[in-house]
């Protein structure tokens, strides 16, 4: 009897430990795996929309107006009053545009545009427009701008319109752990069939006490 005893208890001591033995290494506790959505980082890749382009991928490029100045000349025998910008392409990358000056006289107002030019990234550009309408002595006042400017590839996204950014992993909510229900379920069934050996052996023990007993 008490050889048996020792071979159950063996038995159920090895089921006990298999329970806890189902969890991974690398666990938080007994009843814990590695979270398989985020390989127990914490944390995911996500890809969202890029804030600075809106998705869109492009933006407009930071181009400004460092001086202008406008004066009288003669072009050949023809006299035109000349408007002078100086622009500087703040971006990393070139980009095309083209300049629009406004002359105004008291009676009128003449628009001219520039050609298509190109803006080198991080260079000074200097743009000229003439007014051929203006006559010698002639009182006028000038401003030149921007008109038309062809957008960059964002420079936040690449030109993709979209960001990779590292958030909390949604399975283990950034612990990089979650519950080990293989783990759970198979210490609940051994600790069963632990209970229900442990009962039977009382119950044969005891029957066993009261055949001796009678005997």
């Amino acid at each position: 009897m008490k050889k048996n005893f020792v071979w159950i208890f063996a038995l159920i001591s090895i089921l006990l430990a298999s329970g806890f033995l189902v969890t991974p290494v690398k666990a938080k506790g007994p009843f814990d795996m590695t979270c398989p959505t985020c390989n127990g980082s914490g944390q995911i890749t996500t890809t969202q929309t890029c804030p600075t382009c809106q998705g869109t991928g492009k933006v407009e490029p930071d181009i400004t107006k460092k001086s202008m100045n406008g004066y009288g000349t003669l072009v050949g025998l023809d006299w035109v009053a000349r408007v002078e910008g100086v622009f500087h392409n703040e971006e990393d990358a070139g980009t095309y545009g083209v300049a629009t000056s406004e002359v105004h006289t008291v009676t009128e107002t003449f628009y001219h545009s520039s050609p298509r030019i190109y803006f080198p990234p991080h260079q000074d550009v200097t743009i000229t427009i003439d007014t051929p309408e203006i006559t010698f002595g002639q009182d006028w006042t000038y401003t030149i701008y921007l008109s038309s400017i062809d957008d960059i590839n964002c420079p936040e996204c690449g030109g993709t319109g979209a960001k990779s950014v590292l958030t909390n992993c949604p399975t283990c909510n950034g612990s990089g752990y979650v519950t080990n229900w293989t783990a759970i379920w198979t210490t609940i069934i051994v600790a069963v069939v632990v209970v229900g050996a442990l009962v039977a052996i009382g119950v044969y023990a005891l029957r066993r006490k009261k055949t001796v007993a009678t005997t």
